[in-house]
């Protein structure tokens, strides 16, 4: 039945049309995701400069307290030593300058962690802009092929022509597969009713 395969031909090529739509979306869609992806990254990368600056003030300032609280603990200690203070006050110094130290190694290691995130945070820039081509790229692929069905799928379809008159076709003027332009005639019909007449 033409008109049944012609309307199948039809619906399969509305699914491929509209696969290939979807494919389109999902091909802008991964532009955007990327694109805010890498703007996050680049957030991200300055914020972590951000705070690496102040954690380098913070050490630096850290430092100069030891240096404070060391000057310190030995002023005390050589007024213990000469029994104008308690040893136990000189050891007191002695302890906040223990305590001044670990403050510094705790800061260090802050500073260290930004460092790795930073690190990384940067390196991921590049990562993120591969990963979408290649996401991209495998959707290409896919509407190549899709594109190609649709081809085929129209080649394939059987298209019902009515003629104008009721009749018999008397001379088929075109071959299959042969490309037409818009007025080209396809065949001629001779009128229901009409006699043939031949020449001897």
């Amino acid at each position: 039945n033409a008109k049944t395969g012609g309307n199948a031909s039809v619906a399969v090529e509305r699914e491929l049309q509209q696969r290939l739509a979807t494919i389109e979306r999902e091909k802008e869609q991964t532009r955007t995701l990327g694109d805010q992806q890498v703007e996050q990254l680049r957030k991200r990368i300055d914020d972590l400069q951000k705070e690496l600056a102040q954690a380098d003030v913070e050490i630096r300032l850290q430092t100069q307290r030891i240096v404070s609280a060391e000057e310190l603990a030995a002023r005390y200690r050589d007024l213990a030593r000469d029994k104008f203070v308690s040893d136990i006050v000189a050891q007191q110094k002695v302890d906040e300058v223990l305590d001044q130290r670990m403050k510094l190694q705790s800061l260090k290691r802050t500073q260290s962690k930004i460092e790795s995130d930073l690190r990384s945070a940067r390196a991921e820039v590049p990562t993120v802009g591969t990963r979408t081509n290649a996401d991209i790229e495998k959707l290409n692929r896919e509407q190549g092929e899709l594109q190609q069905n649709l081809v085929q799928e129209e080649a394939r379809r059987e298209t019902v022509l009515q003629a104008p008159i009721a009749g018999f076709v008397t001379n088929i003027a075109v071959n299959r597969g042969q490309s037409l332009a818009d007025d080209t005639p396809l065949a001629t019909i001779l009128p229901k009713g009409s006699g043939l007449h031949a020449q001897l």
